[in-house]
């Protein structure tokens, strides 16, 4: 929750990511989808997976941390009316009802 809260209020801040996103989206969009992406939940993947292998196994953790960022990166590029990833309640009660389950079937 902590690590998504930060940096979904990290990229809501970026007053250069926010500018393109609002403007030119078509120029940043194709980067968080199909092959560019992979590079970035590979690397989320490696940073966040050890925080959260404390509580699971590594393997688990890296899919787990797979997932927040998909999740992030799909509310910045996207956002949803009623979830705001930068509040830690609505985080929570998001982590709590689709990705903790999905720790379930990563197995």
């Amino acid at each position: 929750v902590a690590g998504m809260v930060y940096t979904a209020t990290a990229l809501a801040e970026h007053q250069a990511l926010q500018f393109v996103l609002e403007n030119e989206p078509e120029v940043l969009l194709p980067q968080l989808c199909f092959a560019p992406l992979g590079t970035v939940l590979g690397r989320v993947s490696e940073f966040a997976g050890p925080f959260l292998a404390r509580w699971m196994d590594p393997d688990q953790a890296r899919r787990i941390a797979d997932m927040a960022a998909r999740i992030v990166l799909s509310y910045v590029a996207t956002p949803a009316l009623g979830i705001d990833l930068c509040n830690e309640a609505t985080t929570r009660r998001l982590v709590a009802t689709f990705l903790m389950p999905a720790t379930r079937l990563t197995d």
